[in-house]
């Protein structure tokens, strides 16, 4: 006899598809139509050079000449490669799946790090979720969003939320224990502890969760591309299908650049803020 949950699970969608689907087919137009198109379109009309240089600008406030040269160089890449249009349908993506990531996974450990048992559960069903095909969180939004870019999005964000939560929770959990007792003994309640001394510690730690949010983004927006997208995810699918390997290197490379990029920019400001901080 097999043991099988298969039965709940399809269940349940089918429960959720029949009995709510007026209501997610209007959450779905107004996110398309009122976050999503405005966002991606700002993109794609985005002057070539300006974005350049808003980039480079952030480098060279983070990391100086050499960061700001090195964004550049990316930029320039993908630029000069000819996928700037799909680059910033990719960029689109990933930054509204991850700012969705931050505000729903960072207060998620916040919340789960305040109790010891919370912490484990939440780190437990991070294990779990980490450990699952990336092909199986697209199955269950298909059926509930249909194929459109907010399908897509919403298998990023559910397979990138992870390490946001993750990080979020073990930052927190590094502060020392002493410098707890200090603060209380100075009269400082929970709340002050909280947002006075924990945060501001393990920010740094949060930031590398964030960096891994990104990351996991980046290669779950490929994946996602079978949902029907028409970033860099789908022309790399189509270099597979030609058996075209000088196409699909490049388009790798355009989307290993734009992770680069992000993680050369997270990890200066990393290295920076734990300078300051005295933390090595």
């Amino acid at each position: 006899m097999d043991i099988t949950f298969a039965p709940q699970w399809d269940g349940l969608i089918d429960w959720v598809v029949v009995n709510f689907d007026a209501e997610i087919e209007g959450f779905r137009y107004f996110v398309i139509g009122n976050l999503l198109s405005p966002m991606r379109d700002a993109l794609l009309f985005a002057p070539f050079i300006s974005v350049m240089l808003f980039v480079a600008g952030i480098g060279l406030l983070l990391g100086g000449y050499y960061s700001a040269l090195l964004t550049l160089a990316f930029l320039v890449f993908i630029g000069m490669a000819g996928w700037w249009d799909r680059a910033m349908i990719t960029a689109y993506m990933v930054l509204f799946a991850t700012f969705i990531c931050i505000v729903i996974g960072i207060p998620l450990g916040i919340w789960s790090a305040i109790k010891v048992k919370r912490a484990k559960t939440a780190l437990f069903w991070c294990d779990t979720f980490q450990t699952f095909p990336s092909f199986i969180y697209i199955i269950p939004v298909i059926m509930l969003f249909q194929v459109n870019d907010f399908s897509a999005i919403m298998c990023v964000i559910l397979y990138s939320m992870v390490p946001a939560v993750r990080y979020t929770i073990e930052g927190l959990k590094s502060v020392p224990v002493d410098l707890h007792e200090a603060v209380t003994m100075a009269g400082c309640n929970k709340r002050q502890r909280l947002f006075q001394l924990e945060l501001p510690l393990a920010l740094p730690h949060i930031m590398l969760g964030v960096n891994q949010t990104v990351m996991f983004a980046f290669s779950m927006v490929i994946i996602a591309a079978w949902v029907g997208t028409i970033d860099l995810g789908q022309a790399i699918f189509g270099s597979l299908s030609e058996s075209d390997i000088g196409k699909g290197v490049t388009l790798g490379l355009c989307v290993s650049f734009m992770a680069l990029l992000v993680d050369h920019l997270i990890n200066r400001w990393v290295r920076e803020r734990r300078a300051l901080l005295g933390m090595g």
